[in-house]
């Protein structure tokens, strides 16, 4: 095998120095071979001199290479890692987006939610839908998506409640339900014991200048007032007049 180097003005280390233009050999021995003013071969490596090896085929890129790479093969590289930081950035402002939905309350009447969340995330932007279905208090199904940056993401989802069932309803829209039935109830009796007083009151003789005759006529919007009086009684309440009493006023058949 015939090795030729193309050297100008080239020395040989090894206390010879030869200088040529081509130096045609099988075995070139030497401590060092400097070409021009800059290249220089050693045992501590080559010193390119701050100058470029151009025109190198792109190498081999597996677990097992041990070729040189090119700028081009580098260039690809960080183009590469710079869409998939990119991406990132825009999964993060998804899943931030997806994050800001939630569901409200529990209603019996209103199973269906809606909610809309955003996100950022360095520099990246999303918006999120969500829609939730609540068929009652211990199960709800969910999906949610996000929309905007190109890296679209889905999800969906089934929660459910275990535990003993105590029937008892934990959701503040239904307990707000029931205290405004409550309410209405209280304020109904309220207006009944106002009666039900006024007519005790006159039973009394608080009020002597009312025509008691006239206090409760037996007409079908006072028979509560009657109801109620007999149900004190039956409780021990009240007691009324004994049957051989003989008042003066007129009474009805109650």
């Amino acid at each position: 095998m015939v090795i030729t180097l193309l050297l100008w003005g080239a020395a040989i280390g090894g206390g010879h120095s030869n200088n040529a233009n081509t130096v045609n050999a099988t075995t070139v021995n030497g401590d060092t071979i400097t070409a021009g003013d800059t290249v220089t071969i050693n045992s501590n490596g080559i010193d390119m001199g701050g100058t470029k090896i151009t025109n190198l085929k792109d190498g081999d890129i597996n677990a097992n290479s041990t070729d040189a790479v090119t700028g081009k093969q580098l260039f690809n590289t960080n183009r590469s890692i710079e869409k998939l930081g990119n991406r990132v950035d825009k999964v993060g402002a998804g899943a931030a987006a997806l994050a800001a939905l939630h569901p409200l309350d529990f209603d019996p009447d209103a199973k269906w939610d809606f909610a809309a969340g955003y996100g950022n995330y360095s520099g990246e932007n999303a918006v999120a839908l969500g829609a939730y279905y609540r068929p009652n208090e211990d199960l709800m199904f969910s999906i949610g998506s996000t929309m905007g940056n190109g890296e679209n993401m889905l999800n969906a989802g089934v929660s459910v409640k275990v535990g003993g069932m105590k029937g008892v309803s934990k959701s503040r829209v239904a307990i707000g339900k029931e205290v405004l039935e409550l309410k209405q109830v209280v304020a109904k009796q309220d207006a009944q014991i106002q009666k039900l007083t006024a007519m005790l009151n006159g039973f009394a003789g608080t009020n002597a200048n009312v025509d008691t005759t006239k206090l409760f006529p037996d007409v079908p919007s006072n028979h509560w007032a009657y109801e109620a009086v007999a149900a004190m009684s039956r409780s021990g309440l009240v007691e009324g007049y004994p049957k051989s009493y003989k008042p003066i006023m007129t009474s009805s058949r109650y």
